[in-house]
């Protein structure tokens, strides 16, 4: 059904291509850097992050045996890890990934894009952590520069109403909150499956018993070590953002509502 759905909605959107008018080019490959080869098992997994990535991640270096255990491994690490011993498609010759993105599975999993929006907030912008200080800084002071009209608000404490309102009038190429489409193709890379966070457990044991086929009682499902919430904070935090600026975030990325079968929210309809 989710695949059916895409189909029809890249159909309509004009983006679909046929798998003959798709050339893998250099660009294109450079584009797909988000794309995970494991050769072992013949799959791809195209990661997005605030979307269930860091609990892929540490599976992947399970099952590569990169790691014996993922008890104790933290986000940063696993980043690490897969950075330092996996491939992605974007390193292979031309020649050589047009094989692998013809013959290989590929999955991936996305989230509904509100939701992945205030899970990037609450981790990266909201509170300082151990985890994004240079980060958070740096985000700030951006996103403060680029309200003109709030110029004066604090550089490090950004409220979520100011993060919506440059997220909705900026083209940012920053991989947590740009769009999904952009960092999957999913109108071009013709995805075997498509998971998705609402349905988290069952689709990651799906992939794991009937795509990669490893049923190791070692390689589970590991809830994250930095939970947001966010998917049950969206209406309180959405609820003090005017319906203008909510309706300016829906049209920045009604693309990955539409394509990923997300219902426009209610208020907006």
């Amino acid at each position: 059904m989710r695949k059916n759905h895409l189909t029809k909605q890249c159909e309509q959107l004009g983006l679909s291509k046929k798998d003959e008018d798709v050339k893998v080019t250099s660009r294109l490959l450079k584009e797909l850097n988000h794309s995970i080869v494991l050769e072992e098992y013949k799959v791809i997994y195209s990661f997005i992050p605030k979307a269930g990535c860091t609990n892929w991640k540490r599976i992947l270096l399970l099952l590569k045996g990169v790691v014996t255990s993922v008890d104790d491994l933290e986000q940063h690490e696993a980043h690490f890890l897969v950075k330092k011993n996996m491939k992605l498609l974007s390193s292979y010759k031309v020649q050589e990934a047009r094989h692998i993105l013809k013959s290989y599975t590929k999955f991936v999993f996305v989230r509904n894009p509100f939701a992945r929006i205030l899970s990037a907030y609450k981790d990266k912008i909201e509170k300082p952590t151990k985890l994004n200080p240079k980060f958070r800084v740096f985000w700030n002071r951006k996103i403060n520069l680029g309200l003109e009209k709030n110029a004066s608000v604090v550089g490090d404490n950004t409220t979520f109403i100011h993060y919506v309102d440059y997220l909705s009038n900026h083209s940012v190429n920053e991989d947590h909150w740009q769009t999904m489409i952009t960092l999957s193709r999913p109108c071009e890379v013709q995805y075997d499956f498509i998971g998705k966070m609402e349905t988290l457990d069952r689709d990651i044991n799906f992939v794991l018993k009937n795509i990669i086929r490893n049923t190791s009682e070692r390689v589970l499902f590991r809830t994250s070590t930095n939970p947001t919430g966010s998917s049950t904070m969206l209406e309180r935090y959405f609820a003090g953002v005017p319906r203008r600026n909510k309706q300016a975030l829906y049209h920045q990325f009604k693309n990955d509502f539409l394509l990923f079968g997300y219902d426009k929210p209610a208020d907006l309809n």
